[in-house]
Order: structure tokens, then C-alpha cells, then sequence
């Protein structure tokens, strides 16, 4: 995931990036809301050029994370905790595969469905605000968040105060950071009252999600390697 998951004014005034925060959350429900979000099931499908497979993706806040993705009666995944990592695909592994640990620190923060945002002094993160920037079409403010040790995010926020584009550098095989955009589109309310974004672009793919549920009780093998 890599949740990772999920605002800004574009009216008149001096903009901070605790302005656009505290609007955000605003936007979510509040802060005691989000706040009592404490894990996250979603469903739907990924789609990369003419082909379209099942996916899944699992949450438990600041534990782990579970992606699946489903063709037929195949199933891979990756899975993430704060302590290990692994990736499956059914085509050409015969046993999951450990990730590196490196790679588990550097996406830790997608564990995080509260979003950094939330408590994000406390987190060990500095955000600030950028100014005026264009993003899925709409003009929007730019907040960065960085924190020693991992590669920096920029985040794009609408006037609505919604999450419109998020760039995180990722550490690749390379030894450098590059950037990683993903778009975020069509906010719901889920049944339990928490908003999300239902549609996703990143490069070469689109995810989908029908159905989006907060708080579900998850067993604790899900986030284990098959």
C-alpha cells in the first residue's frame, strides 16, 4: 500500500504546510477520526495495458501490509511488516522470496494509513510548503516531507483539500533514490465513514477498488508468508 495511503487551499493568503494539514484531516472526518483508523481492506482489480487481474490489498497500521493479485486460481503477493518483507509470484517462484532489509526500512511508511501527516513532529518528519504546482489537472499546493535516512515525498493537495499526487523516492537495486509518482482520483466514504480514494494511476498501471472497508479484524497469518 505501497500504502502507502490520503489537501490544499487554493484561495487567497499565506499559505504553511500546517494550514494545508490541518485542512486535510478536516477533510477526513477530523482528527479523532482518522485517528481511530486502524486497519484498511481493499478490494478491486489492477490494469496494466489490455490486461486486468484481481487485487487486494491489506492494511494493519504501522504493522503490515499485504498486496495480492489474483488470476484464476494463482495468487502473488507482497508483503510488508516493520520487520520483514517477502514477494511471491506462483510463474516463477517456488517458495516466497525474503526482502532485503534495506528495502523493508525504506517502505515502512506505507504502513501508515493514517497518513504521515497525522502527528507527523512525532513521526521524526519536517514538512514544508512549496507553493503553487499542477497535478492531475488541477492546480494544487505542494507540501514535502523529509526525514533522515529515508528518500524525500512530495505531496500535491487539491482545493478540496484531497490528496491529488504523491512523489516518494524509492531506493532502487541502482543505490539511488528515484522518484515514484501516483495519482490519487474518485473519493468515497466508506460505510464506516472514512474517505478514500477509489482510484489510483501510477506509471503503466490503474487500480481500481470497488469496496473499501475500515477497522476489519485481520488474522495475524495473513501478513506470513504462504
Amino acid at each position: 500500500m505501497v500504502l502507502v495511503l490520503m489537501l490544499a487551499s487554493c484561495g487567497g493568503g499565506a499559505q504553511t504546510a500546517d494550514d494545508i494539514i490541518s485542512k486535510n484531516i478536516k477533510a477526513r472526518g477530523g482528527y479523532e477520526k482518522v485517528k481511530s483508523l486502524k486497519s484498511v481492506m481493499m478490494e478491486g482489480r489492477a490494469i496494466t495495458g489490455n490486461k486486468s487481474v484481481g487485487m487486494n490489498v491489506y492494511y494493519n497500521n504501522l504493522k503490515a501490509m499485504r498486496t495480492e493479485y489474483i488470476v484464476g486460481k494463482k495468487k502473488a503477493y507482497i508483503i510488508l511488516t516493520a520487520a520483514a518483507g517477502w514477494t511471491y509470484n506462483p510463474v516463477t517462484d517456488s517458495v516466497p522470496v525474503a526482502t532485503k532489509d534495506i528495502y523493508v526500512r525504506d517502505g515502512f511508511f506505507q504502513l501508515d494509513v493514517q497518513g504521515l501527516f497525522v502527528d507527523y513532529k512525532t513521526k521524526g518528519y519536517k514538512a514544508e510548503y512549496k507553493g503553487k504546482d499542477t497535478a492531475g489537472g488541477k492546480q494544487c499546493d505542494k507540501i514535502t516531507l523529509k526525514k533522515e535516512g529515508e528518500g524525500d515525498k512530495i505531496y500535491f493537495f487539491d482545493a478540496a483539500f484531497l490528496l491529488q499526487k504523491a512523489t516518494t523516492y524509492r531506493l532502487r537495486d541502482n543505490g539511488k533514490y528515484e522518484p515514484v509518482d501516483i495519482y490519487f482520483f474518485d473519493y468515497r466514504n466508506t460505510d464506516e465513514g472514512y474517505l478514500f480514494s477509489y482510484r489510483r494511476f501510477t506509471s503503466g498501471a490503474q487500480y481500481l477498488f470497488d469496496k473499501v472497508t475500515a477497522n476489519a479484524v485481520m488474522p495475524q497469518s495473513l501478513f506470513q508468508p504462504d
